[in-house]
């Protein structure tokens, strides 16, 4: 019987690690199924169910099968029950893996199903976890309905926190939407050999240099050149894209930054990048993606409120009218170096622009690459002299870094007035005549001069 969705029903929260326990179960009974019990907190008034525990079991099956098939021992379950009730938790349902199946119910799964319990079944497909998916019975209609499962609470209360949560997906999101036609995965990194050691099933790889910039101007994509990037990899305007990378998402900010700045509505970050994903041990592949065919992407037109030029941050010098944020290192910042190690794009000369604040980019990340909370991100910027009254510029070497932060500050915090200037250092430090300071800044009133 195919499972439909006939009603809506309350998500369930299911945390990171408790995930990786139920994909790594599933792998070790691979050819059977395992098989466990889900306890945690039923909050209707939040709009949500929320696991805190696993009770592994063990399946019960007939002598004569060929391999084990979900079956929670009746016993188990009502001891479960009596230890959650102490806990003041309750069973919200259970969990158990489909080897070499797809992870929605089957048949046997509808017969030995009672309503209202959660059903989370992860796909082991060859031994290794694939998809996870979360189901409850419909007690009307006897079908499953399909039940989203959220990421930990600290992510599914990204709304309270991020301005404009929508625009980051978790890890999981990722791994249950690597066959989603409408979702165009994409990685960018700064180690342009590392797609092809390894990369999420189903992911484009973009190379920076040769993908993302004008090959003869130093420029990015003009509308036409982005037009055809798209419709070469079979994106059309309606799909969801989703950038990450290795280094934090560092230039899979700046692809998102290229997205808005050609128009494209629907552009997601997966928080935490190649590196989160690398942590959890998801699978990583070297087979080239399926491409979708050939799309119509129009010419779209630039949208300019994104991003700013050297004239507009030479009209601010003097001025204190404008947060002008240098993100690069601080080493970078003060001229100790002109560009980081082993990269190609520098200046003629060292320092910054005068009036910048230093705030590195990378300290909007936890160590897990993904993005601190709302309060700590406000904190880093309001704490180095940030003024959210004014307009905020951000720049850094070739324009990549200070997308990551032009991403926390206008989708996180929710800041409208903020630019990034992609011309940034190897621009301003290779101009005759700009103002340039080194060491740790100017203290005092700004110095009121523009390179003509």
């Amino acid at each position: 019987m195919t499972a439909q969705a006939t009603t809506q029903v309350t998500p369930l929260v299911l945390s990171d690690a408790l995930r990786r326990r139920i994909e790594a179960e599933g792998a070790a009974a691979y050819p059977n199924e395992c098989c466990g019990i889900l306890i945690g907190r039923d909050e209707p008034a939040k709009g949500r169910r929320v696991v805190d525990r696993l009770e592994p079991g063990q399946n019960v099956f007939a002598a004569d099968e060929r391999y084990h098939r979900f079956s929670i021992d009746p016993r188990a379950q009502l001891k479960a029950e009596r230890e959650a009730e102490k806990e003041g938790k309750v069973v919200l349902g259970f969990y158990h893996s489909h080897p070499d199946h797809p992870a929605r119910p089957s048949e046997y799964d509808r017969e030995h199903a009672w309503p209202f319990y959660s059903y989370v079944i992860v796909s082991i497909e060859k031994g290794r976890p694939a998809a996870m998916t979360s189901w409850v019975l419909d007690d009307r209609t006897n079908r499953f309905v399909s039940q989203e499962i959220r990421g930990e609470t600290r992510e599914t209360n990204m709304g309270t926190d991020y301005a404009h949560p929508d625009v980051l997906v978790t890890t999981g999101w990722v791994a249950e939407h690597v066959k989603d036609p409408k979702v165009k995965l994409i990685e960018v990194d700064v180690d342009t050999a590392a797609y092809d050691k390894g990369h999420v099933r189903g992911a484009i790889g973009w190379n920076w240099q040769t993908d993302l910039n004008d090959r003869v101007v130093r420029d990015v994509l003009d509308p036409r050149a982005f037009a055809e990037l798209c419709r070469r990899n079979g994106i059309n305007p309606g799909d969801t894209v989703v950038f990450y990378g290795d280094s934090n998402n560092w230039f899979a900010a700046w692809a998102f930054w290229q997205f808005k700045y050609h128009g494209h509505k629907d552009v997601r970050l997966m928080n935490g990048g190649r590196r989160k994903w690398e942590l959890e041990g998801r699978e990583l592949v070297t087979d080239p993606p399926r491409l979708a065919p050939r799309s119509n992407y129009p010419v779209p037109p630039s949208d300019d409120s994104v991003r700013a030029y050297r004239r507009e941050v030479e009209d601010t010098l003097g001025r204190n009218a404008v947060n002008l944020v240098d993100v690069r290192s601080p080493d970078e910042f003060t001229g100790k170096i002109i560009a980081p190690p082993g990269l190609p794009e520098t200046a003629q000369r060292a320092g910054h622009i005068p009036g910048a604040r230093n705030i590195p980019w990378a300290k909007a990340v936890n160590d897990d690459g993904t993005f601190k909370n709302a309060d700590e991100l406000r904190k880093l910027y309001t704490d180095a002299g940030v003024d959210f009254s004014k307009p905020t510029i951000a720049y850094c070497r070739i324009g990549e870094r200070s997308s990551h932060t032009w991403f926390v500050l206008k989708y996180l915090l929710g800041r409208n007035d903020v630019k990034n200037y992609d011309g940034s250092w190897t621009e301003w430090g290779n101009l005759v005549g700009a103002p340039i300071e080194t060491g740790e800044g100017t203290k005092g009133p700004l110095p009121n001069v523009k390179c003509e």
